[in-house]
């Protein structure tokens, strides 16, 4: 694969006297005038919660200002030292059910679109007190074991995203009553599940909820490499060339490639149907590989399928009937996959077994060239593996999230520079949309609550508590 060299180790742009470029959305002048309206209205208890929510969504800002103005005053803003502002939203009935902590801010019922989901917020609203933290980082695990034994006997349910639940956190709830630590993501490597099995406590996760999104994701990521949109972008910010240029090479096509799915679960298969269209070319090349430990003829099938619909309408567009059907899909073992692929997208769930499963034998036999995108978990990757790799020149990698997605991984930019080849991160966003996760990921999420709270077995337990917490 050939990319353009001013690519190579993308670091953060310091070579150039430019200011990264801005992509904040321009403001129509009625934004502009909320933003004013909600910016004064911080001041009530009742309204605060409602300002960063609404703003997401400027077609019911108005509306839900109105309500929140015109609400009885059911919330109260609690200063803390360390942590900074707890929003405590008073259940509306009186029929309390329990006391629900969120590492995150809930929006309330009425901006929710989906009305599955908004009757699930309706009754959160209803049957708990919810004490919601009101920052943009996650808490690290002392901080939420402090959250736990700071309100003591308060807390039933916590209801987190990104917080890593350990043994000190599973046994400061198991103290102070806590009944479940429910998340509203997919990954199950971020609770001691069982410690809290033994405490009695539930763990859940929000499985499906992410599909969409991180399909999209593997998808934009695949085609970033490709045609190298990130070095364009910055060529033209940073004045290197704004106009066609007479070099070749400076990126692929995908179409004639070989493209390898490592997992073909939901995401995986998702994702492999978005790109499967544009695999096959008019010569018939082009092949989609997958690995994977169930058996994919019925998801190969489908693929397959897409693939012929993409050649027939080649046919059609090009007037040529002679152009050959693509071939079908093959399922292959680990090491034929990273042997034969051009583009590998690694899209499994990460736990014990896969921990480390792209290691130093896979991309040994990786073909030269490879391109590798990750849109599962950072450890799902050998992370010396992978630099090895990097600073030999024989793989790019392409990743929405590092083993440690806090600190800048300027090794890898290092370690790609010094071996010519592309790495690039993003910031852990595929899930980043309001629908997403204040809908999709929240509203399995919240079915999982709503049965805990209700004393019934929940939806996606992640483990089986040995003696239930009262």
């Amino acid at each position: 694969m050939v990319l353009a060299e001013g690519n190579q180790g993308r670091d953060d742009g310091s070579q150039s006297s430019g200011q990264p470029p801005q992509f904040m959305p321009a403001q129509t002048q009625e934004q502009q005038n909320l933003r004013i309206i909600f910016e004064s209205a911080m001041r009530d208890p009742n309204a605060q919660v409602f300002m960063r929510s609404a703003l997401k969504r400027p077609d019911l800002a108005s509306e839900v200002l109105k309500q929140a103005m015109s609400r009885p005053v059911g919330q109260e803003i609690v200063p803390d030292e360390e942590l900074g502002n707890y929003i405590v939203r008073r259940n509306a009935t009186g029929q309390k059910l329990g006391t629900v902590f969120s590492t995150y801010e809930l929006p309330p019922s009425d901006i929710i679109r989906d009305p599955a989901v908004k009757e699930k917020y309706r009754w959160l609203e209803e049957h708990c007190d919810v004490v919601m933290y009101t920052h943009a980082t996650p808490l690290n695990e002392r901080q939420l074991a402090k959250v736990i034994r700071d309100h003591e006997g308060q807390i039933d349910v916590v209801l987190n995203f990104l917080e890593k639940v350990d043994g000190e956190t599973v046994a400061a709830g198991a103290r102070k009553g806590v009944r479940g630590f429910v998340s509203c993501g997919t990954g199950d490597d971020m609770k001691d599940k069982a410690a809290a099995a033994e405490a009695g406590i539930w763990c859940t996760n929000a499985p499906g909820a992410l599909m969409e999104p991180v399909s999209e994701m593997a998808a934009a990521h695949t085609l970033n490499m490709v045609i190298n949109l990130a070095e364009g972008f910055d060529d033209v910010f940073y004045g290197r060339q704004t106009g066609c240029s007479m070099e070749f090479g400076r990126h692929k096509l995908l179409a004639g490639s070989k493209v390898g799915f490592l997992g073909l679960g939901q995401v995986g298969a998702y994702a492999a149907a978005k790109l499967a269209p544009f695999i096959p070319d008019k010569t018939g090349g082009g092949e989609l590989l997958v690995t994977d430990l169930a058996d994919a003829s019925a998801k190969i099938d489908v693929l397959h399928g897409i693939m012929k619909g993409s050649t027939a309408m080649k046919r059609i567009v090009l007037k040529d009937d002679t152009i050959p059907d693509p071939q079908r899909p093959r399922q292959v073992d680990q090491e034929t996959l990273f042997r034969e692929c051009d583009y590998v997208i690694i899209a499994v769930d990460l736990n014990e077994k896969t921990r480390g499963i792209v290691g130093e034998s896979s991309l040994a036999a990786a073909k030269e060239g490879q391109v590798d995108i990750n849109v599962g978990r950072g450890p799902l990757v050998d992370r010396d593996a992978m630099l090895k790799a990097l600073r030999e020149g024989r793989v790019h990698y392409s990743t929405d999230v590092d083993n440690d997605e806090w600190v800048r991984p300027s090794d890898y930019y290092e370690a790609a520079k010094q071996g010519g080849v592309v790495f690039l991160q993003t910031p852990h966003t595929a899930s980043n949309t309001p629908e997403i996760r204040l809908e999709a990921m929240t509203g399995v999420a919240l079915d999982n609550l709503i049965a805990i709270l209700s004393g019934q077995k929940p939806p996606n337990p992640r483990n089986e508590p040995v003696n239930l917490a009262a």
